[in-house]
């Protein structure tokens, strides 16, 4: 370093601290801190464009609404899985589709702490076709 480097001049410690529940949650704080909690990045993709610069409330609508226009009631269940699968949706497998007829799909996004998400519920009926769809923009909750 130079003898003129104002950098030079400030004192550094190492401060040490064990690894218990103060130690994480210090270490939560300042990810959370330095990276902010909020909106992420949506993915490219036609589902979710123009809804980026949108509170989560709206977003929700636009996303709904782009759903329930895409597969109105009545629709094959099956091109709604796969059009949400191409979107990187993960859909959960129920054991028993018999026992309920709501199905979730689920896409996170953003960061490891304080990402987004965008839920899709449906029910379909007894032959796979789609009763009604909801839709469910929203953070994924910090620590």
């Amino acid at each position: 370093m130079e003898a003129n480097d104002p950098i030079a001049d400030i004192p550094f410690r190492v401060i040490e601290l064990p690894m218990g529940a103060e130690s994480r949650f210090v270490i939560v704080a300042m990810i959370v801190a330095l990276g902010g909690c909020g909106k992420s990045d949506l993915p490219d993709d036609p589902l979710f464009v123009g809804v980026e610069n949108l509170n989560y409330a709206d977003g929700t609508k636009i996303i709904q609404e782009r759903l329930q226009t895409r597969f109105p009631k009545g629709n094959a269940e099956q091109g709604l899985k796969d059009f949400l699968t191409e979107q990187g949706f993960e859909i959960r497998a129920q054991a028993n589709q018999s026992a309920s007829p709501s199905r979730i799909a689920s896409l996170k996004f953003g960061a490891f702490f304080c990402g987004s998400q965008v839920r899709v519920i449906w029910e379909a009926d007894a032959v796979g076709r789609i009763e009604n769809i909801e839709a469910r923009y929203a953070d994924t909750g910090c620590p």
